[in-house]
């Protein structure tokens, strides 16, 4: 103990010697070693949690995102096929009350259905999520995956 208060007093009034300098260094970095590593390990590993959380939150979004998409789409297939279906339903009453009409009306169904698949195109759905997020979506009972 009267060591450390030599050294203690020494290091106020700056008058070491070199030898307790050198065993003041070695002790303080024996101590700082440890310390550092008590401090440096859990921070890391803290760290290294927050990462990964962050990536796994990350992965959940890009899915919930791929499955909206995805179901959107299927949706939007199903609404083109129920919008032609009703096109051709009525094409067929027309062309049936109006017989001389027929060839106008092929003609004017060509034009609705390529302003139809504009606005609304049937898709692959499952290659438009692979293609936005690279992730293959599960399927759900539909051909479209």
């Amino acid at each position: 103990m009267r060591f450390f208060n030599r050294i203690g007093q020494a290091a106020y009034a700056r008058d070491l010697t070199e030898d307790e300098a050198r065993l003041v260094l070695r002790v303080a970095t024996v101590l700082a070693i440890p310390l550092a590593l008590v401090v440096l390990i859990p921070s890391m590993l803290a760290i290294g949690l927050v990462l990964r959380e962050g990536r796994e939150r990350i992965a959940d979004l890009d899915r919930s995102r791929a499955e909206i998409i995805h179901s959107d789409c299927l949706d939007q297939n199903e609404r083109n096929t129920a919008t032609l279906r009703e096109l051709d339903r009525r094409l067929e009453l027309a062309i049936s009350d109006n017989p001389e009409r027929a060839a106008s009306a092929r003609a004017s169904r060509d034009f609705t259905v390529a302003l139809i698949d504009a606005l609304a195109p049937h898709r692959d759905c499952a290659a438009l999520v692979r293609e936005l997020f690279d992730i293959v979506p599960e399927s759900k009972g539909s051909p479209d995956g």
